[in-house]
């Protein structure tokens, strides 16, 4: 991991599977809007080539998903559901 670099809307610091650096800065959301994020989904689309999906969730529906990160309901974080719809 880098010790340097500054997340959010300043541009993102993009790494690759094995933890190297493969964009240390991409452009920013103040600088140009939502063409910083298609900058890194293209990025993210290169990098992870046949394993990248078309825009929307990393699921698809039927797929068995475990709950994670609610914090209104945290009781539920770790019971397993189906996803319906995407």
């Amino acid at each position: 991991m880098p010790t340097w670099g500054q997340l959010g809307c300043n541009g993102l610091v993009v790494l690759d599977g094995d933890g190297r650096v493969v964009c240390p800065k991409s452009p920013a959301f103040l600088d140009v809007r939502g063409e910083a994020f298609a900058y890194v989904e293209a990025l993210l689309a290169a990098l992870l080539g046949d394993a990248a999906l078309k825009p929307g969730l990393a699921y698809r529906p039927g797929d068995e998903v475990r709950i994670a990160g609610l914090v209104g309901r945290p009781e539920l974080n770790g019971m397993l559901g189906t996803l319906l719809s995407g």
